[in-house]
């Protein structure tokens, strides 16, 4: 492919790092319900904010991921409005962002009773 001669000026694209991925995820209930969220991040002065997504399995089959908010620190809770049912898994993920929106990769864990 030749390059276009329109476009032969312009800059390269600039190199991207993404943030430290959040680490040692912990989910925790005690009614299935109300769910604390707790996590690490090697360097946390490079994170604006955190994201925090769900998704649900039932019966075996798992559902869209779903975005709940974010939060700025490494502490989230998650309240359902109805708690999970047997037979429902809940998995929750976590990812840093950085102040020019930059995400790293999603962390993942199960909720623990």
């Amino acid at each position: 492919f030749a390059a276009c001669a329109r476009h032969d000026d312009m800059p390269p694209p600039l190199a991207v790092t993404p943030p430290p991925e959040p680490q040692n995820l912990t989910v925790t209930t005690n009614d299935n319900q109300t769910f604390d969220l707790n996590w690490d991040v090697d360097d946390p002065s490079v994170v604006s904010i955190y994201k925090v997504y769900t998704q649900i399995t039932l019966l075996g089959q798992p559902l869209t991921i779903e975005y709940q908010g974010s939060v700025d620190s490494n502490l989230a809770q998650v309240i359902f409005d109805t708690p999970a049912t047997s037979g429902t898994v809940v998995t929750f993920c976590v990812s840093s962002v950085t102040i020019e929106n930059v995400e790293s990769s999603l962390v993942c864990a199960m909720a623990e009773e």
